[in-house]
């Protein structure tokens, strides 16, 4: 997936020392898109934990795999718009937040 120059490999390397991804602090450098990417994992996580859903679950009404939903829970993938319309709409569920406008 595309990146935009000068970000890191994974939204997860922005996190401070010794914490852990999505629940942990950022690095105080850490850029607007890892503080988005972590809400997004938070949010995801919460509203899976919530409904009792597994990853298989989740995945077969949002048309992405298992391992998509698992690399954005772990801070893994710099997800795309696409993708995230797609979990919104199968999950009914609001991920897209404003924290990368802070």
């Amino acid at each position: 997936m595309p990146r935009s120059g000068g970000l890191k490999p994974h939204p997860s390397d922005y996190l401070a020392p010794e914490q852990t991804w999505p629940n942990g602090k950022l690095a105080h450098d850490a850029p607007p898109e890892a503080r988005l990417a972590k809400a997004i994992a938070q949010r995801l996580n919460t509203h899976l934990t919530e409904h009792e859903l597994s990853l298989r679950d989740a995945a077969q009404p949002t048309g992405t795999s298992p391992a998509t939903l698992h690399n954005i829970l772990h801070g893994r993938t710099w997800s795309d718009m696409t993708t995230l319309a797609r979990i919104e709409h199968g999950l009914s569920i609001q991920l897209w937040g404003t924290e990368h406008r802070h």
